[in-house]
């Protein structure tokens, strides 16, 4: 189904309104060289290959909720020049970019966004993250395990300062993790708040993440970018 078919009917036209204003702050927020795409979940359903096999006993929210999220994918990848390929999945369950291309993706119940980039050493790693009201009213649940004592003593009872480290902490996450080669804990990041967002650092990584943040109408949304060395 089109992403605009339903364009005559006011809910279609708030949520078309969402989509072109989070695309719009993506842009904002990444580097030059990053390019995006955004869909609402449930109006695609574009697989190939590989991808139909990774869904094949899914129920239907996770088969549109990942459909969307290749479509976007691949949408981002040709923009930057990339091709129309499968992207599976790797072991640490990531999204497996064609080599030369890089990217990240997200998705919120409601819509998926996808960033898709040329590899080179102008463009940095980019992770992005999407948060909505429900997942946000959650957050209370998991601080303990996901901040450091000293990051809730600095979020305290703000819930849109728990969402804001929670997201960075997990945008950070998609960009480092695949360079370790394992799955990485909340706690190994720690986050530190700057003028514009935050710097987190991982314990055992020579790496710096900035990640920056806005609100689009009542998502939260994330763009990290990461300076790594060698070492």
């Amino acid at each position: 189904m089109d992403a605009r078919s339903e364009l005559g009917r006011p809910a279609a036209l708030a949520q078309d309104r969402l989509l072109h204003d989070i695309l719009c702050t993506c842009r904002l927020l990444a580097p030059a060289g990053v390019f995006f795409a955004a869909i609402r979940i449930g109006h695609v359903d574009d697989l190939l290959g590989p991808e139909l096999a990774l869904v094949a006993r899914a129920v239907l929210a996770r088969r549109q909720e990942f459909a969307a999220g290749r479509w976007c994918a691949r949408q981002a990848l040709q923009m930057a020049g990339g091709p129309r390929v499968p992207i599976p999945k790797g072991p640490l369950l990531e999204p497996i970019w064609p080599d030369g291309f890089g990217g990240s993706l997200t998705h919120d119940g409601r819509f998926a966004v996808a960033a898709g980039y040329r590899l080179g050493p102008d463009i940095p790693p980019v992770g992005i993250d999407l948060v909505d009201p429900p997942d946000a009213a959650r957050l209370a649940s998991v601080a303990e395990t996901a901040l450091s004592a000293e990051e809730r003593v600095f979020v305290g009872h703000d819930p849109l300062r728990l969402a804001t480290i929670f997201s960075a902490k997990e945008a950070a996450i998609k960009i480092l993790a695949p360079r370790v080669g394992r799955f990485m804990e909340f706690t190994e990041i720690s986050a530190q708040q700057r003028l514009d967002g935050y710097l987190l650092t991982h314990r055992d990584l020579a790496c710096r993440v900035h990640s920056r943040a806005r609100l689009v109408h009542d998502l939260l949304l994330t763009v990290a970018t990461a300076e790594l060395s060698d070492g």
